[in-house]
């Protein structure tokens, strides 16, 4: 797989870029989805992890971090959990420059934006993500992103079984 390429210039503030969920149940058609999406020079939709959901519940209280803490987040998050394949130098990299706290949507906007893609990308105007299992989980979204958009797929069960 050839690994797509992004400088940092090429993205506004990333904890300010929109984002949006594909949800629906499996076999619908959303892995499909997400691989054109995600051929978009624009749009940034990392392979299926439920990292969100992961970090919501176990940091219920938490609000901020530094920008410090973010790597032993995602060391935390690589051991023992299926999870995204991150450009560590580039995050690191971002991570250093990075003076203010970072909220828990902020943390996940950048393992989103930092995740690696078949892809090449242009400027990143867009995060998404796609997980059938988020279908459970949208009242959890709506509340750590607000302005998060949601595309539903719903397929014929029907279809399934032919």
């Amino acid at each position: 797989m050839v690994q797509g390429k992004m400088s940092e210039g090429n993205v506004g503030k990333p904890t300010d870029l929109p984002i949006f969920f594909i949800i629906g149940r499996g076999r619908s058609g959303s892995t499909l989805l997400r691989s054109l999406l995600d051929a978009h020079p624009k749009i940034q939709i990392p392979l299926e992890s439920r990292f969100v959901q992961y970090l919501f519940c176990k940091y219920p209280g938490r609000s901020r971090w530094t920008p410090a803490e973010v790597p032993g987040i995602i060391r935390e998050l690589e051991r023992g959990f299926t999870f995204v394949d991150i450009d560590h130098q580039r995050l690191l990299a971002f991570l250093e420059n990075c003076k203010e706290r970072l909220s828990l949507a902020d943390v996940c906007r950048l393992i989103y934006l930092h995740a690696r893609s078949a892809f090449t990308k242009q400027k990143i105007e867009y995060l998404g993500d796609k997980n059938p299992r988020y279908s459970l989980f949208i009242p959890q979204l709506i509340k750590l992103f607000p302005e998060a958009r949601f595309i539903h797929l719903v397929r014929d069960f029907r279809d399934n079984v032919a």
